[in-house]
């Protein structure tokens, strides 16, 4: 069975912004706004994979880091971006 187009695209952006992740320690901000991307990659996932189990995962793993996200911007005066990313 060979993987459709857009899984392969999905997988491939993925792995993209995983390889971006910054040092959570020396920059929470940032590592909360690389946690929101992470958050839109799992979600464009979650339209392509072939299973509901993983369609399921990847939307929870999204859920859960967009609240943490949410969390460290919300605790660093980012209050605009909260509203917008958990809308």
């Amino acid at each position: 069975m060979s993987i459709p187009p857009a899984l392969k695209d999905a997988l491939r952006e993925l792995r993209r912004v995983r390889a971006m992740r910054p040092d959570e320690s020396a920059d929470p901000v940032g590592f909360a706004y690389w946690r929101l991307d992470m958050a839109d990659c799992l979600d464009e996932l979650a339209r392509h994979v072939l299973y509901d189990a993983d369609r399921e995962r990847a939307a929870v793993e999204a859920a859960e880091a967009r609240r943490v996200a949410a969390r460290t911007l919300e605790a660093h005066g980012h209050r605009s971006v909260i509203r917008e990313n958990l809308a």
